[in-house]
């Protein structure tokens, strides 16, 4: 065959190629058409919004012209895609389909390089690996001419690497400093507001917008443009603003996708309007926008605590055939705890076990924070092995509220196995896990490692807020330590942490804990917090007032009148701190002429009544104490353990212990919980009639009441009174060591004993509490020294006093009594030694002289 025979065959070839490539071109077009008319009569859809029905509609026009435009596409790009051997010639091709002609078949070797630069650089963003994608970015700019610049696609792909990895300043910076070649468009634009999106900065993104909104067609926004955009806002706390943007979207005819619509949700549901959320998914539907299960989890987010609405918009999704998904039960099992719906909850739990949806680390961590706030912490471990079980992994997040869990009951040595378990699995802990541990330390009071917790919070290099200090300050002041209170907030201003509102109001209550000049250092610290600027609201003045109650009472009413001057109103809490700084001061008719005149202005509440009890009782005036819990129940409140439990304790004080045994029967027969403080204030009334003490001793045994150290007590005075000191003394040996109460209980033995003047069995209690490691108290070391001092043993006694000092058990003006009678003693036995041996000397002489 001759080479024009040959060139025919090879024309023919290519012609039955084209002939085949057009052949499947109309084929593909003609299934396309089939395809759309059938989408056309299915197109009358129909989306319920409450009663109103929306029907969207779709020319058959538009619709085969553009089903068939979308298979001609696809189909050409099918046949280019199958030209190009690699992935880059394939984006090469789509992209030169979508912005200009083909410039030929081939591709030149710098469009080679700049094609695979971007692959890596897009991949690296991927991986959220900026350092990566920039260093290949350079390769780009590099002073080498054979290398081709950075276009469009390169500058978008480090971008895209700075927002994965939230570094919007960069973007920012990269953004500002665009070539003169490169053009940015709506997409680049998006990118730079997303990066400014994941770290919550809507001012610079907000400005970018309203650039995109004045170029016009240029920097046209699109949906992924006001998705961004509204994010940046919600996450700025600009709920507002997102809002009405995504409005005067709607009503500009800007189009919004499901995203977009998503963002709007999460926006109304950080403002807290639910109705503005609901709005918008009608919205959606309205509008023909797909509506996902995303948007029903952001919708169920924005419920709170009203389950009933979130129950109702399940139901919706329901009956939209809408599945249910991770985030919409997550986000229900979060209404449900909000709500304290327990049950609700764990059903909502066990129905994602039997559908065999899988559940995350935000669902455990959900039902755990349940557990805690309920203060479960069984139910909190039995979450946490479930969580082992489905072999989802723990984070900080996870053992903080395990540790909250076993803090609020009181577990403290768990809460600390469980900082071993976090170590071990490679978990740092953060300021809330030394918080939690603070908190565990401080119910249990075991005050020194709670210290110690905090150094190693300062150690650990934590990042520490004014959170975390005032919760120390706070540690130090239930402690009763305003010494080292004070150095703390001295620290956190020192640590450049300023000081809250919460922090100042803290302090002012430490200084109520200052010996002397109390009032002085709180007005002082007041004075600081309104110098700083804070909000010096009523709370900051109820607080004042309240420091100033252990000082004299006019610096609590000069407060009150400054109060008043600042055009501060005074609320029934000032009123009732002012009656309690005359009670500490005994000033009963200051106390009676307050509380009368208080209810002009605010409604008195039971602690008022009960302000006025205790003063009353602390002076001894038992029946203006009764009259005035009569007038309590006339004026309508019904009085409650605490109050009956003050009742009390004026009676007590003034030794009725008749009238106390009978507001007792009368809380029996109201039904009124009997408490052991209950006990406590009966038990003291009836000091001087021990047999009805042992009584009631018998009577909480069998309630089953928790012991405190006032019940033992009067318990082991009525027994000595009783003449039972055996019975006694091993009530006392019988406590758990070591105990405060067991050391105070001790001291009274040993008191009591050498009040009856049984000083050997008094001493004989000092050696069993040696021998059984009872710390000793002040109480104790008195009265062995007494005993020492009457039995002559005056260097037992001084040896005792050394141990008392070595101890660090301060001495009270009885033990400087004691110490200051011993040398007497030993002084004046010392100089009846020397007056006896110059007496001796003198018989002596004589006799030797008359010899």
């Amino acid at each position: 065959m001759g080479a024009r025979g040959r060139g025919c065959e090879r024309g023919e070839a290519r012609r039955g190629k084209r002939r085949r490539c057009c052949r499947s071109v109309m084929r593909c077009i003609g299934i396309s058409v089939v395809f759309a008319c059938f989408a056309v009569s299915c197109c009358g859809l129909t989306a319920k919004v409450g009663e109103k029905s929306i029907k969207a509609r779709v020319s058959y026009v538009d619709a085969i012209r553009g089903v068939a435009r979308s298979a001609w596409r696809n189909t050409f790009l099918g046949i280019r895609d199958k030209r190009c051997k690699s992935a880059e010639c394939r984006v090469l091709a789509r992209r030169q389909w979508q912005r200009k002609p083909a410039q030929g078949r081939g591709i030149s070797v710098e469009r080679q390089i700049l094609i695979e630069t971007n692959r890596r650089i897009g991949q690296f963003a991927k991986d959220s690996n900026w350092q990566k994608a920039l260093e290949a970015f350079n390769g780009l700019t590099g002073t080498d001419t054979t290398r081709p610049a950075p276009d469009l696609i390169s500058y978008n792909n480090l971008l895209n690497a700075y927002s994965k990895c939230g570094l919007w300043e960069k973007a920012l910076e990269c953004f500002a400093n665009l070539p003169a070649n490169v053009k940015p468009d709506t997409i680049l634009c998006n990118t730079v507001i997303s990066a400014c999106a994941r770290k919550g900065v809507w001012k610079p993104a907000y400005d970018l917008f309203q650039e995109m909104i004045r170029n016009g067609s240029n920097l046209a926004p699109d949906a992924a443009t006001y998705s961004a955009i509204i994010t940046a806002l919600t996450r700025g706390e600009q709920w507002e603003t997102a809002l009405n943007l995504g409005d005067k979207a709607k009503t500009s005819g800007s189009t919004l996708n499901t995203v977009a619509y998503t963002a709007l949700i999460n926006a109304a549901r950080t403002g807290n309007v639910w109705h503005r959320a609901l709005g918008l998914l009608e919205d959606m539907l309205r509008a023909g926008v797909r509506v996902d299960s995303i948007a029903y989890a952001s919708l169920l987010s924005c419920c709170g605590t009203n389950f009933q609405q979130a129950e109702k918009i399940c139901g919706q999704m329901d009956d939209l055939g809408i599945p249910r998904d991770t985030n919409t039960y997550n986000s229900l099992i979060g209404v449900y705890a909000k709500s304290k719906q327990w049950d609700r909850a764990m059903k909502e739990y066990m129905d994602m076990q039997d559908k065999g949806i899988r559940r995350n680390i935000f669902t455990y961590n959900t039902l755990i924070a349940m557990q805690a706030s309920d203060s479960n912490a069984e139910g909190a471990e039995w979450v946490f092995r479930e969580m082992q079980y489905d072999q989802v992994r723990s984070d900080v997040i996870t053992y903080n509220l395990r540790i909250s869990a076993l803090a609020q009951t009181g577990q403290r040595q768990r809460a600390f196995d469980v900082v071993q378990e976090m170590n071990n699995n490679g978990i740092r802990s953060n300021k809330y896990t030394y918080d939690f541990l603070i908190t565990a330390c401080e119910l249990e009071e075991r005050f020194d490692q709670g210290v110690e917790m905090f150094n190693d919070m300062l150690k650990s290099q934590v990042r520490m807020d004014v959170v975390s200090f005032t919760k120390h300050i706070k540690f130090y002041k239930d402690r009763g330590d305003w010494r080292k209170a004070l150095r703390t907030f001295s620290l956190m201003l020192q640590s450049n942490i300023r000081a809250n509102e919460v922090s100042y109001k803290t302090l002012i209550s430490v200084c109520s804990h200052i010996p002397e000049g109390s009032a002085n250092a709180a007005n002082a610290v007041f004075l600081e917090m309104q110098m700083s600027e804070l909000r010096t609201d009523v709370t900051a003045y109820n607080t004042l007032i309240s420091a100033c109650a252990n000082d004299h009472w006019i610096h609590a009413v000069r407060v009150f009148k400054r109060m008043k001057s600042q055009l501060v109103q005074p609320n029934v809490v000032t009123y009732n701190a002012l009656l309690t700084v005359f009670e500490k001061n005994q000033e009963l008719e200051m106390c009676r002429r307050l509380f009368k005149g208080m209810a002009l202005e605010v409604r008195r509440n039971a602690y008022s009544y009960a302000s006025l009890i205790n003063c009353a009782g602390r002076k001894g005036k038992w029946q203006m104490a009764a009259d005035t819990f009569k007038a309590m129940q006339d004026d309508g409140l019904e009085p409650e353990t605490d109050l009956y439990n003050t009742f009390l304790t004026a009676l007590s004080r003034s030794g009725r212990w008749e009238q106390a045994l009978s507001v007792m029967t009368k809380m029996s027969t109201e039904s009124v919980f009997i408490d052991t403080k209950t006990y406590i204030a009966t038990m003291r009334a009836c000091e001087a009639y021990p047999k009805r003490v042992v009584e009631m001793y018998k009577e909480v045994k069998e309630r089953q009441l928790r012991f405190e150290a006032p019940i033992y007590e009067a318990y082991v005075k009525a027994l000595f009174k009783l003449g039972s000191w055996n019975e006694a003394l091993s009530v006392v040996y019988d406590l758990p060591t070591p105990s405060a109460t067991q050391t105070q209980l001790c001291g009274l033995a040993m008191d009591s004993l050498y009040r009856s003047n049984q000083k050997s069995q008094c001493l004989s209690v000092l050696e069993k509490m040696v021998s059984r490691g009872i710390e000793l108290g002040i109480d104790s070391y008195n009265c062995a020294m007494a005993s020492y001092v009457d039995a002559g043993d005056l260097d037992r006694a001084l040896s005792l006093f050394d141990d008392m000092m070595a101890a660090a058990v301060q001495p009270d003006s009885r033990t400087y009594d004691l110490m200051i009678a011993a040398h007497t003693r030993r002084r004046a036995e010392k100089t009846k030694a020397k007056m006896n041996e110059g007496n001796a000397t003198v018989e002596s002489s004589s006799g030797n002289a008359a010899s």
